[in-house]
C-alpha cells in the first residue's frame, strides 16, 4: 500500500500529464487533491512544492492575491523548516512569483539561491527549470551572452533529466537567442541554425510520445510559421505553403484542450496576414472573425489579443470599402484598450507591493545584523578600555623621555630656521623679477585673449541669425500643423453631431468618447513630433515625402524612435505592446516607404538625417 508521501509524488505526476495534455482543469483539480494529503502526511517539502506549482497556476488565470498568497506560504514554510529540498522549492516559488511580475533581479537572486541549495551532480530536472527561468529573465534584459549561456544550461540539464518537455522549451530558447545574435550580426546563417533548434523543438513530440505538451509543440510550430513568415520572401509559393502547413499543425495540436484560443488566435492572424497579402480579403476575413468568436468566449479574457484582432478587423474592413464595419470594431478595439490597461494597473500595483513587501524584509534583516554588530562592537570597547589603560601608563613614561628630546631638537630648529630665513629672502627676490616678467607676459595674453572675444562674438552672432532663420521656419510649419489639426478636429465634431442623428443615446456617449479619444490622442502625438522636429526638422518633412503622405502621426513617432536608436524591446515598453506589435509596424512603415527587402528600417532611418 502506498505512503501518503507516495500518493502525492504519484497525483503531482498526474497532474503533469494533465498539463502536458492541455487539460489545465484537471491539472488543477489534482494538485489540490495532493495538497491535502501532503497537509495530512505533514511532509513539509511536497506542501512547499504544492505551494509553488498553484502560485504558478493562479498566475495563469491573473489571479494575482491568490498567486501572491501562495507563493507567501511556500516561503514562510521553507524558512520554517530545516529541510534542505523544503527551501529549494521555496526559493523556485518567489522566483516564478517575481519573474511573472517582471520584478527580474529579485527572480535571479531567488533562483540563484535554489541552485546554490541542490547538491552537487543531484537533481537535474530542478537545475534545469532553474536555468530556464534564468534564460527568461536575461532574453528580457536583451542579454546576449547570459541568454544563451542559460539556454544551453536548460538544454544539457532537461537531457541529463529526460525531461522532454522542458528540453523541446529549451531549443525554442536556444533559437531565441541565435535570433538576438542575428539581429546583431546580421549573419544569414543564423537564420538555418534558428530554423534547426526550431525543428529540433517540434520533432521531440513525435520522438517522444506523451512526454511533450500539446501547447510546447504548437508553439514550436507556430514559432516555424513566424520563421518562414519573418524571415523569408512570401511572394515564393513554398514559403506560403511552409507558413500553412506549420501553422495548421500548431492548430490542430490543441484542437481538443482547454484554452487554445491563444494558439487558435496567433494561427488565424498569421493566415490572415497571407491572405491579405495575396489579395483575399474575404477569407482573412473568416480567420480573423473566427480569432475574434474564440477569443471573446473564453473564460479568462485576453485583452491584448483581442485588441490585435480587432484592430486587424478595423484595418481590413477599412481597406474593402466597409466603413461601419470599420467603425464598429475601432470601438471595441478602444474598449479592450481601455479594459487591458485596467489589467495592467492591476499587474503594476502587485508588483510594487511586491517589491515593497521586499524592501521591508531586507530592511529588518539589516535591523538585525546591525543591531548584533552594535554588541560585537560594544564588547570590543570594553576590552579596549583594560589595553587603554596599560598604554596610558606606558606613555606617560614616554611622554617624559620625549620631553627631554623635544628640548634638544627645538634648539637645533632654531638654528635651522635661521638659515631657512636668508633662503626664503633670496628666493623673493627671484620671485619678484618672476612677476615682472609674468606681468608682461599676462598683459601681452590678455590683448591676444580680447581679439578672439571679438571674433567669437562676431561668430556667435552670425550664430544666432541662422538660428532665428530656423526657428522662423519651424513656427511656420507649426502653424501648418496646427491649422491641419483643427481642421481634423472640427471635421471629427462634424461627424460627431451627424452620426448623433442615427444612433440611440448609448451609442452616442460611446461615440463621444472615442472622438474625445482621438482629439486627445492626436494632440500627445503632435506635441511629441514636434519636440523632435525641433531638433531635427527635416526628419518628418523626408518621411512625409518618401511615403506619399501615407505615414500616420504614430508612425511618424515610431520612426523618431528608431532614428534615436531604441530597440524593439525599449519601444514595446514605452507604447505598453507586445515587442510582435512593434515588429509588424516597422513592417508596415518599411512597406509604406517603398524600402527594397534587403534595406533596414532602422539603419535607412538613423542615416535619414
Amino acid at each position: 500500500m502506498e505512503t501518503k508521501e507516495q500518493q502525492v509524488d504519484s497525483l503531482l505526476k498526474q497532474a503533469k500529464r494533465y498539463r502536458l495534455s492541455g487539460h489545465f482543469k484537471a491539472n488543477l483539480q489534482t494538485i489540490v487533491i495532493a495538497k491535502k494529503i501532503a497537509e495530512q502526511a505533514q511532509n513539509r517539502t511536497q506542501q512547499v512544492q504544492i505551494f509553488g506549482e498553484l502560485s504558478r497556476q493562479k498566475l495563469y488565470d491573473n489571479d494575482f492575491d491568490l498567486a501572491k498568497k501562495y507563493a507567501d506560504s511556500a516561503a514562510k514554510m521553507a524558512s520554517d523548516s530545516k529541510e534542505v529540498y523544503a527551501k529549494i522549492w521555496g526559493k523556485m516559488a518567489l522566483a516564478n512569483y517575481y519573474n511573472y511580475l517582471n520584478i527580474r533581479d529579485l527572480a535571479v537572486k531567488n533562483a540563484q539561491d535554489a541552485l546554490a541549495l541542490i547538491p552537487a551532480n543531484k537533481d537535474d530536472d530542478l537545475k534545469s527549470r532553474l536555468y530556464y527561468l534564468l534564460y527568461t529573465v536575461y532574453s528580457s534584459w536583451n542579454d546576449l551572452k547570459l541568454t544563451t549561456k542559460y539556454a544551453q544550461l536548460s538544454t544539457t540539464y532537461a537531457q541529463r533529466a529526460k525531461d522532454y518537455d522542458l528540453l523541446s522549451n529549451s531549443y525554442t530558447a536556444q533559437s531565441v537567442a541565435i535570433e538576438m545574435d542575428y539581429q546583431q550580426r546580421k549573419n544569414q546563417l543564423l537564420l538555418d541554425s534558428m530554423l534547426y533548434k526550431l525543428h529540433q523543438a517540434a520533432n521531440l513530440f513525435k520522438l517522444y510520445p506523451g512526454a511533450v505538451g500539446n501547447n510546447t509543440y504548437a508553439i514550436a510550430n507556430l514559432n516555424i510559421a513566424n520563421h518562414y513568415f519573418q524571415y523569408h520572401e512570401l511572394s515564393h509559393q513554398y514559403v506560403q505553403d511552409s507558413i500553412r502547413k506549420y501553422a495548421l499543425r500548431a492548430q490542430q495540436a490543441v484542437a481538443d484542450q482547454d484554452l487554445n484560443y491563444l494558439i487558435h488566435g496567433n494561427v488565424n492572424g498569421l493566415l490572415a496576414e497571407l491572405e491579405t497579402h495575396n489579395g483575399n480579403y474575404k477569407q482573412a476575413e473568416i480567420y480573423l472573425q473566427d480569432s475574434y468568436v474564440h477569443l471573446a468566449e473564453a473564460e479568462l479574457p485576453q485583452y491584448y489579443a483581442l485588441t490585435q484582432v480587432t484592430e486587424g478587423l478595423s484595418r481590413l474592413y477599412e481597406k474593402i470599402g466597409q466603413d461601419q464595419k470599420a467603425l464598429s470594431f475601432l470601438r471595441k478595439k478602444e474598449m479592450y484598450n481601455s479594459k487591458l490597461f485596467d489589467q495592467n494597473q492591476i499587474v503594476q500595483s502587485h508588483k510594487l507591493e511586491a517589491q515593497y513587501e521586499n524592501q521591508r524584509i531586507l530592511l529588518e534583516m539589516k535591523n538585525i545584523k546591525a543591531q548584533q554588530q552594535s554588541r560585537k562592537i560594544q564588547n570590543i570597547l570594553y576590552a579596549s578600555v583594560a589595553v587603554l589603560a596599560l598604554i596610558s601608563l606606558i606613555l606617560l613614561y614616554y611622554s617624559y623621555r620625549n620631553k627631554i628630546r623635544l628640548h634638544t631638537e627645538q634648539q637645533l630648529n632654531l638654528q635651522k630656521e635661521k638659515e631657512d630665513a636668508l633662503a626664503i629672502a633670496q628666493m623673493r627676490e627671484k620671485e619678484k623679477r618672476f612677476l615682472l616678467v609674468e606681468k608682461a607676459e599676462a598683459e601681452r595674453h590678455a590683448r591676444m585673449q580680447l581679439r578672439l572675444e571679438q571674433e567669437e562674438q562676431a561668430r556667435l552672432k552670425a550664430e544666432q541669425e541662422l538660428l532665428k532663420i530656423q526657428k522662423e521656419q519651424m513656427e511656420r510649419e507649426a502653424l501648418a500643423d496646427a491649422l491641419q489639426i483643427e481642421r481634423k478636429n472640427e471635421l471629427l465634431l462634424q461627424l460627431k453631431d451627424r452620426l448623433e442623428t442615427f444612433v440611440d443615446e448609448e451609442d452616442k456617449g460611446v461615440i463621444a468618447k472615442i472622438i474625445r479619444t482621438e482629439l486627445r490622442h492626436e494632440e500627445t502625438l503632435n506635441k511629441s513630433t514636434k519636440e523632435f522636429q525641433e531638433i531635427h526638422s527635416s526628419f518628418f518633412q523626408k518621411l512625409k515625402e518618401l511615403s506619399d503622405h501615407k505615414l500616420t502621426p504614430l508612425d511618424l513617432k515610431y520612426c523618431a524612435y528608431m532614428h534615436l536608436r531604441l530597440s524593439t524591446k525599449e519601444m514595446a515598453s514605452v507604447f505598453n505592446v507586445e515587442p510582435k506589435s512593434i515588429r509588424v509596424s516597422k513592417y508596415r512603415i518599411k512597406q509604406k516607404l517603398h524600402l527594397p527587402k534587403e534595406v533596414e528600417l532602422d539603419t535607412f532611418l538613423q542615416d535619414l538625417v
